[in-house]
């Protein structure tokens, strides 16, 4: 690692985006998404999947402009 020192302490430093402090913060914050109840979990599954129900069938065209559906 030698050479890479300042880069490291820049990264993993007191001040650096991947800190201890910044790290214990953001577990945190997944921990609790997590820890989250039940219930909230049921409700956001019962939400309806508007990317599987949303779309049409696929549509080929060909040179002549006549439109088959697959």
């Amino acid at each position: 690692m030698e050479g890479f020192e300042h880069y490291v302490e820049s990264i993993f430093g007191m001040k650096g985006p991947l800190s201890s402090a910044t790290v214990k913060e953001e577990l945190q914050k997944i921990r609790l998404l997590r820890s989250t109840q039940e219930d909230l979990k049921s409700k956001v599954d019962a939400l309806p999947n508007v990317i599987d129900t949303n779309f049409n069938y696929p549509k080929v065209s060909t040179k002549n402009s006549h439109q088959c559906f697959l």
